[in-house]
């Protein structure tokens, strides 16, 4: 063997055990790819084989092409150890994504679960709203019906403190000037609000024309309201209808004693009435008051229709 091939040989092999101890990833490459290696090797010891033959140009240009073989080869590894390398850092970086993937993935299912948890606490604290606006609405229904019964009370508290007001008197006096001249025995129990009804009676019947034939005060007699009592002439009877429906329509509790035995109304003339004012009722009892003088109102009129149907002619059956 010649020395120049002896050179050139040393040189590869320098140039080779240099690339490997600069590029730490060649050893790798060479453990895992020693076919390419081998081939490098079988390449050089053929041109260092062939190298004392004839220099003839052939045998020149196979030398020369077998060096740039060897070359290649060598260069070849060094950019397979560059492709193994970024295949490595890609394989890295590959997982290293799938780490962040997989831990991004977790983020969002723990983001997920509690964009749930907020959701459900979302849903519980409108339902408690919910119910917290029924309970407000309740409690404003219940204040506004306390309140309404508190104003009831007060008014009537006002109205049992206040004396019995018959109203407007002109239409009263209007009403009652068509029966003039009948006569009134005015009662007052010793109450301060009943003797203001009665005094208020006492000019309306005066200017009606209803002369009062006697007036005095009288005890408690179980009664409340305005109590009339007449004879048993028929004009007084309508006399006391008549007190007893204009009262009533304008709100003043009223009754008409019904009286057969006339012990009530012992004493009093005929063409005659007696009206005793006594204590204002409370409101319960004015009700049933009401209530009563529309029943009795109810009843004078089925009699009156009684009168009536027995006063026509009636049909003789044909035979």
């Amino acid at each position: 063997m010649s020395r120049t091939a002896i050179a050139i040989l040393s040189a590869i092999i320098l140039i080779f055990a240099s690339s490997i101890s600069v590029f730490g990833s060649v050893r790798f490459f060479c453990v895992e790819h020693p076919g390419v290696l081998i081939v490098v090797f079988a390449v050089a010891g053929e041109v260092i084989c062939d190298w004392n033959r004839k220099k003839s140009l052939r045998e020149r240009l196979k030398k020369f092409f077998g060096i740039l073989l060897v070359a290649g080869l060598l260069l070849e590894i060094v950019e397979a150890v560059k492709a193994d390398k970024q295949v490595a850092v890609a394989n890295l970086e590959a997982k290293q994504a799938e780490t962040n993937a997989a831990a991004s993935y977790e983020h969002a299912r723990v983001a997920e679960q509690k964009a749930g948890e907020a959701n459900e606490h979302a849903s519980t604290n409108e339902l408690a709203a919910k119910q917290l606006e029924k309970q407000l609405n309740e409690t404003k229904t219940q204040l506004a019906i306390a309140e309404a019964r508190l104003n009831e009370s007060v008014a009537n508290l006002r109205t049992e403190n206040s004396p019995m007001d018959i109203g407007e008197q002109y239409s009263f006096i209007s009403a009652l000037k068509p029966m003039a001249g009948i006569q009134v025995e005015l009662r007052c129990v010793a109450d301060g609000k009943a003797q203001q009804t009665a005094e208020a009676l006492r000019s309306t019947f005066s200017l009606a024309g209803w002369p009062i034939i006697n007036f005095h005060l009288i005890g408690d007699i179980g009664a409340a309201g305005i109590v009339i009592g007449y004879g048993h002439d028929e004009p007084s009877e309508r006399a006391a209808h008549l007190v007893f429906n204009l009262l009533t329509e304008r709100g003043v509790p009223s009754k008409i004693i019904d009286d057969p035995m006339g012990l009530w109304v012992r004493g009093v003339p005929t063409n005659a009435i007696i009206v005793a004012v006594c204590q204002r009722p409370t409101q319960s009892q004015a009700n049933l008051m009401a209530v009563q003088a529309r029943q009795k109102a109810l009843q004078d009129q089925e009699s009156k229709i009684r009168d009536l149907y027995t006063m026509l002619p009636q049909k003789k059956p044909a035979f």
